[in-house]
């Protein structure tokens, strides 16, 4: 069950990349716990609504599953179950241990997955299972979100050499731009997260829209600027 402050929004590009990149990963967590071929078994989601569980903190439930490609099943989905631990453990390294920026195939890609290839991302899928986990909050990883607002200074100054963009001292993922005559100040969160309130910002973004939007944030931000 997802709590506040995580959104649960099942329609959102971002929401399929998280639910289904934590499925491929224990696709892979399981295979290799039980010493099979990751293509033994597949891995999915779905989600109910709020008002369809038994629980009157969430805003919906998402449910990962997994199933055997065996005709008729081979049972080793219902092995799983019994080697969790292993399975979560490794999944968890899956997703949290590569260098890569999204997903490759040192982590999450594979040969049958390769229609996915697209919307898997390992810090999606990573942050959804320790929320599973240990109702961890989404919170943005420094090293990863700094590369993500180098990449909007950089989109940035395409449109307009003048524009300058800070991060705001003393305030957690907040920045400044500026363009010599305006200024606005904007924040960032995990996707996860319900969109913030804060009279102090102009708008916040997300890492979602920062890895994949970023033409549509800078222009909007260039806008607001003019």
């Amino acid at each position: 069950p997802l709590t506040d402050p995580l959104h649960f929004v099942p329609d959102a590009n971002w929401f399929e990349s998280a639910a289904q990149s934590l499925a491929e990963a224990l696709v892979m967590g399981a295979s290799d716990a039980l010493g099979i071929e990751d293509d033994e078994l597949e891995g999915g989601f779905r989600t109910r609504s709020a008002d369809l569980i038994d629980d009157d903190r969430a805003n919906g439930l998402v449910e990962v599953f997994l199933f055997d490609t065996t005709p008729g099943g081979a049972g080793f989905s219902a092995k799983v179950y019994d080697e969790f631990d292993t399975v979560i453990a490794t999944a968890s390294q899956i997703l949290t241990e590569c260098g890569c920026e999204s997903a490759c195939h040192e982590c999450l890609r594979r040969y049958d997955n390769r229609h996915l290839h697209g919307m898997l991302n390992r810090y999606l899928g990573g942050t959804l299972l320790e929320y599973a986990k240990d109702g961890a909050i989404p919170t943005l990883e420094p090293d990863r979100t700094d590369s993500l607002i180098d990449r909007l200074r950089q989109s940035l100054r395409l449109q307009d050499l003048d524009i300058e963009l800070t991060s705001v001292s003393g305030q957690h993922n907040r920045w400044t731009v500026s363009n010599g005559n305006e200024s606005l100040t904007f924040g960032a969160r995990s996707c996860l997260r319900v969109s913030q309130s804060d009279p102090d910002m102009a708008f916040d973004v997300s890492d979602y829209e920062l890895a994949n939007e970023l033409p549509e944030i800078a222009t909007r931000i260039s806008e607001e600027l003019s």
